[in-house]
């Protein structure tokens, strides 16, 4: 399990009391993190042109002059290990799984409880990616409302079993836990998965689900 360092942070946010909202779940989740802040895509990239690319990004989608999905493209462009997680209102399937295909690291919505929102932030650090409960639950609901064919094709039942577990934002130790099996036994049914759906995270594999028409 890692244990990664964030010390830096960017906020891609135009109404200021969102901004305050996230500055302080990122305090609570980071203490003594240096924070960079911007309020449409321009200013962004402004900030992005002279600033060092944050370790973490929290992205809005909806901003006055575009959507922010430019700016979290832009950003895994200059730095692919910086991580990008969607902060909205939007828990559709239409704003969900694009943004997941562009390489979000997660997706919360900002009207949870902002402890919440710190916990699910600190995910990071043992990189696992950030969910609002209700988002893991549409990702899961995703695979559950399909008839699982394709899948049952290209995996085997108990890397369908694993594939669930890795998408809900289980580690791989967590994995190997629950299913009484080696850490190495784990790992490679995550290898397997990944090489089978052409993924290499977490992220991927929800956007996959959505690129085979679940919904």
């Amino acid at each position: 399990m890692t244990d990664e360092r964030i010390s830096t942070a960017f906020i891609l946010e135009d109404f200021i009391e969102a901004q305050q909202w996230l500055i302080g779940a990122l305090e609570i989740a980071f203490p003594g993190i240096s924070i960079e802040l911007a309020d449409s895509i321009q200013s962004a990239k402004k900030v992005l042109t002279n600033t060092k690319i944050a370790d973490i990004n929290l992205i809005d989608l909806k901003l006055p002059d575009g959507s922010g999905l430019e700016i979290l493209r832009d950003i895994k462009q200059r730095r692919r290990s910086a991580r990008c997680v969607i902060t909205t209102i939007y828990d559709d399937d239409k704003h969900l799984f694009p943004a997941l295909a562009a390489g979000a690291d997660g997706y919360l919505l900002k009207d949870q409880d902002q402890q919440l929102l710190a916990d699910e932030m600190q995910r990071i650090r043992q990189n696992q990616p950030p969910l609002s409960p209700m988002i893991a639950k549409k990702i899961m609901g995703s695979f559950a409302r399909e008839t699982t064919l394709t899948l049952d094709e290209a995996l085997t039942p108990r890397q369908l079993e694993v594939l669930r577990m890795i998408v809900q934002g289980d580690s791989i130790q967590n994995v190997a836990n629950k299913l009484n099996i080696s850490y190495h036994t784990a790992a490679s049914h995550v290898r397997g998965i990944y090489e089978k759906l052409g993924v290499s995270n977490r992220a991927e594999v929800a956007a996959k689900a959505f690129d085979l028409g679940l919904s």
